[in-house]
């Protein structure tokens, strides 16, 4: 009996690692989105051309957009098996 708890719980960690891996990879996207849109906005100050601006905040408005994204991403959830918790059950680490 032991070893199906041990099982089970290696499982679970394994699908938690999973989610956490395909998040990680979506906010680490967003990021660069918004770091490429500071050096377009700050290339308008050193040069004056507004295209910069524009294209800078059309890329701080995708950084943006990826994570909201990465942050509500419930098809990797399915995918892994999860089932999203019911809002009064405690979620246990047991």
């Amino acid at each position: 009996m032991p070893r199906t708890r041990i099982k089970e719980s290696g499982d679970q960690a394994k699908s938690h690692a999973k989610i956490a891996e395909v998040k990680n990879e979506t906010f680490d996207r967003a990021e660069i989105l918004l770091q490429i849109a500071l050096v377009l906005c700050s290339l308008t100050l050193r040069t004056g051309f507004k295209l910069f601006t524009r294209v800078g905040f059309a890329a701080a408005a995708a950084g943006i957009a990826f994570g909201v994204w990465a942050y509500t991403r419930n098809d990797v959830l399915q995918e892994a098996g999860h089932k999203p918790a019911a809002p009064d059950q405690a979620v246990s680490t047991r």
